[in-house]
């Protein structure tokens, strides 16, 4: 197994808000990599140089600036941020 992270599976893991959100694991279960939702704000820089309404993104030239906020962007991602992962159980022998 390349690029995986082994993730060692416990029957006695705290509650979701602690743990693992995915509650029911089963030994050599995978999940794939994630990051956990977001959305990030979005503010646009324009300048009017024309007729009513013209503007232009970034622009440096003389005319009308305006500053447009209050965007977001939509929200995308899940339950946690992780590492491609597999659960496992790990053995410790005492002799």
């Amino acid at each position: 197994m390349y690029n995986i992270i082994l993730y060692s599976l416990c029957n006695h893991r705290p509650p979701v808000e602690n743990g693992d959100p995915e509650e029911n694991r089963v030994v050599g279960k995978r999940q794939e990599d994630d990051f956990k939702i977001h959305s990030h704000s979005l503010t646009i820089h324009a300048s009017q140089q024309g007729g009513e309404g013209n503007y232009i993104a970034n622009d440096d030239g003389g005319g009308i600036q305006r500053d447009i906020s209050g965007f977001q962007t939509c929200s995308t991602g899940g339950k946690e941020t992780r590492p491609k992962n597999a659960a496992i159980y790990y053995y410790i022998k005492i002799d």
